[in-house]
């Protein structure tokens, strides 16, 4: 009997066909209809992707594809036709255990809505190769995407759930400095965005330490904007290992706040009104240690306070305590660190309990880990720790507003009494320190926080600032900070008629 000689290229054929593992399936539509061309990728239990031949279904649907990578666990994802040709979303399969053969059975991709637009800069000029990514506020998954990137005109087409959801455009893979920027969508249907224009933006740099001058690794960084208070989206805005951050922001006025992760033992810091022109390096920001001060919130009935916001200010000076993560979670707790100290805490609910007080504790010594619980006080009225808070010590000052209209009003004060008029009235702010600067600082009651400049005081001690239309329950104090000078904390409540 005569063998066949077996070439080294055919003896590795065998021996990789031998070892070949086998998976099977099928991949339908939410209707149940069998849909071609999904395209198959899988990946290893570390996430790196594996060879598949064969990946991709039939005219049926129907899948066969052989892997070489062994026995072991595994994740399939499954990418339909992009849109326009489909809007269905991709869909996967976890921890798939592969032995010799796996069959998958029936994979259903669920129904998407059609999101377009396209990405420009000044000019009107197209912008590619910016990073889309959706998130899905049901899940808070990242929606998986074949094309998830611009293409060379600036437009997009993407499948995404029909449900409330964030769409986020990184410019950062772009090759132009620019703004990136977010929105969020509730679709039932397509949505076209059309032009989203991304404004031009600016390197920041900078390096957080710790008090001892050790570098302080994945501390967040948050820009809102000092206008409005509302946040942005800024790409990979952590610190690495060595304490280094860059990122890009737009040309604009922001709150820098930078929170540093729990296990640090460091408070967070703010720096507020930091102006952005061009590239900026803030240098050093050294955070300083913190200690825990935690609890649990509850309402005039004892139910846990879901959704408090925590606000902490010095009790000597006013001055606001910069915080992270400060609102209770939806059992009431809420836990945050700040600097040794003597503080007045108050806890305010949101928008959903706006007709309920805040609950005041003031004078809180914290040398160590301080539990605080607190109790909300029925509209308004407080308990034994509510109302407004003590005068601390600081210099009074007196504000007066004019203008005709209906007029909002907030509370008294011992040493402070502030009426604020309708859209277009001017704030007067007296007995400032002459040629200081002073500052509005707002808070709202969904919980967005802003600040607004006066113009330094004249030399009578006077400055003025044009106010717009404020929703009821917003929060006011005015701080002098050069000269160590704050009013009191205010809410604003409606009042009828004129006058």
């Amino acid at each position: 009997m005569k063998f066949a000689l077996l070439t080294p290229a055919l003896l590795l054929l065998l021996a990789s066909a031998s070892h070949a593992q086998v998976i099977t399936g099928r991949v339908v539509t939410s209707t149940g209809a069998g849909l071609p061309g999904v395209n198959i990728d899988g990946f290893d239990i570390d996430g790196d992707e594996i060879d598949l031949a064969n990946d991709g279904t039939d005219a049926g649907g129907f899948f066969t594809t052989t892997m070489v990578s062994g026995a072991g666990v595994y994740r399939f994802v499954f990418y339909p036709p992009p849109p326009p040709a489909t809007t269905h979303l991709v869909g996967e399969r976890p921890n798939v255990v592969v032995v010799t053969t796996a069959n998958l059975g029936t994979i259903t991709l669920e129904a998407g809505v059609l999101l377009t637009g396209r990405a420009v800069r000044t000019g009107n000029v197209p912008v590619p190769n910016v990073l889309l990514e959706v998130i899905d506020e049901t899940t808070g998954n990242v929606v998986l995407q074949d094309n998830d990137k611009t293409s060379a005109f600036g437009t997009f087409n993407l499948a995404i759930p029909p449900h409330a959801c964030e769409l986020r455009l990184d410019t950062t893979s772009s090759a132009f400095v620019l703004g990136s920027r977010f929105f969020e969508l509730d679709p039932s249907g397509p949505v076209a965005l059309g032009d989203i224009f991304l404004p031009p933006g600016a390197v920041v740099s900078g390096q957080v330490r710790r008090p001892n001058g050790l570098p302080v690794d994945g501390v967040d960084l948050d820009f809102d904007k000092a206008s409005n208070g509302k946040r942005v989206f800024v790409p990979n805005d952590n610190t690495n290992a060595m304490g280094n951050f860059s990122v890009v922001v737009a040309l604009n006025t922001y709150d820098l706040s930078l929170c540093p992760d729990d296990v640090t033992g460091l408070a967070g810091a703010r720096l507020d009104g930091l102006s952005i022109t061009g590239p900026t390096s803030l240098g050093i920001l050294t955070l300083p240690a913190g200690l825990r001060l935690s609890g649990t919130v509850v309402d005039q009935r004892g139910a846990p306070a879901a959704n408090v916001d925590v606000d902490v200010f010095s009790a000597s000076t006013g001055a606001a305590i910069p915080l992270c993560n400060d609102n209770t979670s939806a059992v009431g707790a809420y836990s945050v660190r700040v600097p040794a100290g003597t503080y007045d805490v108050v806890f305010t609910p949101g928008a959903a309990g706006a007709a309920v007080g805040g609950d005041w504790h003031r004078g809180v010594v914290i040398t160590a880990d301080t539990v605080l619980n607190g109790m909300l006080p029925p509209n308004g009225r407080g308990n034994s720790s509510a109302g407004p808070p003590p005068s601390g010590g600081t210099v009074p000052l007196p504000l007066v507003t004019g203008g005709p209209g209906p007029r909002p009003r907030v509370g008294r004060a011992p040493s402070l009494a502030l009426v604020l008029g309708h859209a277009d009235d001017e704030l007067l702010v007296e007995e400032l320190a002459p040629g200081a600067p002073a500052l509005l600082l707002l808070r709202t009651p969904d919980g967005a926080s802003s600040v607004r400049s006066l113009a330094p005081a004249d030399a009578a001690g006077r400055a003025r600032l044009t106010l717009g239309l404020l929703p009821e329950g917003t929060w006011l104090r005015v701080v002098q900070p050069d000269a160590s000078r704050t009013s009191g904390l205010h809410r604003l409540q409606r009042r009828g008629g004129g006058g």
